[in-house]
């Protein structure tokens, strides 16, 4: 019997692990992840799927929050989702219990960053960490191969696999993979890099898959309500409130907390001022939350940590850097010393923060990713 066609949109995502290899599909219960799993097992892929449990607030309290069955990502609801997929297409379905490891890599350091004046992007450890990270260690444990994900990004390359932007321009995701380790890079699958998210959709309609119409995610799927609110409960560093002050240091009002704010922020500073003021500075070792104009929130130069290198850097230092997910990527020269990365971009950028993840990238494709650890200028 001969092998079945793959769909044509697996022509398009870039790289696709050798033909009946086994499979670990990360399912989230979303339109995605769902889709992913049902083109590979089209395409005779021996596909496992697996949902990775990651982190509830209030059992981590020992408490019990009625919102945690019908949202998230590892809610009752989610796992119902996720099983109905597997039913539909007759794949075996593992739970994960990762709640440990996504405390420690991305919990912890949330709360911490924001209580040090940094600006975490929390989904970024998430996905190095978990997703291609602890998932492989889960995928070695069942004995598969690779592990597919429901990325909007592009694999290409066997033995020196490269990471490039998916083609959808409104959805691309490398920015989220910023800082995954080569070796991950070596076993992952992105079949969706090459078609758009409207095309996922009618492919999963096709399929008649069960979450077909489901709706998108929300952005943190760890803070139910607002990260605020959620810092306030975790009790966390950065909750003592303090002088406002103004560029020159005179003080102009009072700030709740130095995790309350982030840099770039207009709205809730409670100061009266001739033209509009924002956030351009947070001082933890004096507790001190700096307000300006404008102009106060535009950089040409920041210095980059813990950098990891999915490509050599380029030989000139010219590159394009996205400090967030949202940001536009902007042209750039990167210059190395030691430990830390220098770079110096063309035209300004607003409000750069330490703790941003920063993605290097020439053209599409991804060159990697660091921690913003300081604005030079």
């Amino acid at each position: 019997m001969p092998p079945p066609s793959p769909h044509p949109a697996l022509a398009r995502c870039g790289w696709l692990p050798p033909a009946g290899s086994r499979v670990l599909v990360a399912l989230s219960g979303g339109v995605d992840s769902a889709v992913v799993a049902a083109l590979l097992a089209g395409a005779g892929y021996e596909v496992v799927a697996a949902t990775m449990k990651t982190w509830d607030e209030y059992r981590d309290r020992g408490e019990v929050d009625p919102r945690r069955a019908d949202q998230g990502c590892c809610s009752m609801a989610a796992v119902a989702d996720c099983l109905a997929v597997c039913d539909r297409l007759a794949l075996p379905y593992h739970l994960l219990d990762l709640q440990d490891c996504f405390r420690d890599a991305v919990i912890t350091p949330f709360i911490e960053a924001y209580g040090n004046g940094r600006t975490p992007s929390p989904c970024v450890p998430c996905n190095a960490e978990l997703k291609l990270g602890r998932l492989l260690t889960e995928a070695d444990r069942l004995g598969c191969d690779v592990v597919a994900t429901g990325h909007y990004a592009r694999r290409t390359g066997d033995t020196e696999p490269a990471l490039l932007r998916g083609v959808d321009a409104g959805r691309d995701q490398a920015y989220y993979l910023a800082t995954i380790a080569p070796a991950a890079l070596a076993r992952a699958c992105f079949p969706l890099g090459g078609i758009t998210k409207q095309e996922t959709r009618a492919i999963a309609r096709d399929l008649n898959l069960p979450v077909a119409e489901k709706g998108e995610s929300r952005e943190i799927c760890f803070v139910a309500d607002n990260y605020r609110a959620f810092l306030a409960r975790a009790g966390g560093p950065g909750g003592e409130p303090g002088p406002m002050v103004d560029t020159a240091g005179t003080v102009v009002g009072r700030h709740t907390g130095i995790r309350d704010y982030t840099l770039g922020q207009r709205r809730g500073l409670g100061i009266a001022a001739t033209e509009p003021h924002y956030v351009v500075a947070l001082r933890p070792e004096t507790n001190e939350v700096v307000v300006g104009t404008a102009a106060h929130l535009d950089h040409r130069k920041i210095e980059v940590e813990a950098m990891r290198w999915l490509a050599a850097p380029p030989a000139d230092g010219r590159c394009t850097a996205q400090i967030r997910a949202t940001a536009p990527a902007t042209q750039a020269t990167c210059e190395l010393h030691g430990d830390r990365l220098l770079l110096r971009f063309d035209t300004p950028v607003r409000a750069p923060a330490p703790g941003q993840t920063v993605a290097l990238f020439t053209g599409d494709r991804l060159l990697g990713g660091g921690t913003l650890a300081r604005v030079v200028d």
